[in-house]
């Protein structure tokens, strides 16, 4: 899978280098501080193929397309478009979806 995203509003994550992760996504304005919080674009491709020994699951293709919007540092809002395709034994397959979740984090 490759993954990409762009905080329109300027603000850069960190990366942690001994568990190789990014932080969260640093809040310039947060809501409850008066601001209108941190809006990112993000972009991922994946490819999965799921057939291994007698198990013909076929190969499945996975792009997405999602914006979050960081209220603060430990809330966000996203909105997520899916567009799969399914290969399986000669049999193709196509579906999308859009979903919406709200992420609260705690320590």
């Amino acid at each position: 899978s490759v993954t990409g995203s762009w905080a329109v509003t300027g603000e850069m994550r960190s990366y942690r280098k001994r568990s190789g992760l990014f932080n969260p996504l640093p809040v310039s304005r947060p809501v409850n501080q008066g601001g209108w919080g941190a809006l990112e674009v993000a972009l991922r491709y994946s490819q999965l193929d799921l057939t291994e020994g007698t198990v013909d699951g076929g190969e499945m293709d996975v792009f997405s397309l999602g914006v979050n919007w960081w209220l603060t540092r430990r809330a966000q809002f996203t909105v997520d478009y899916r567009d799969i395709s399914l290969d399986r034994g000669g049999i193709e397959g196509d579906s999308s979806g859009l979903s919406a979740r709200l992420l609260l984090m705690l320590d």
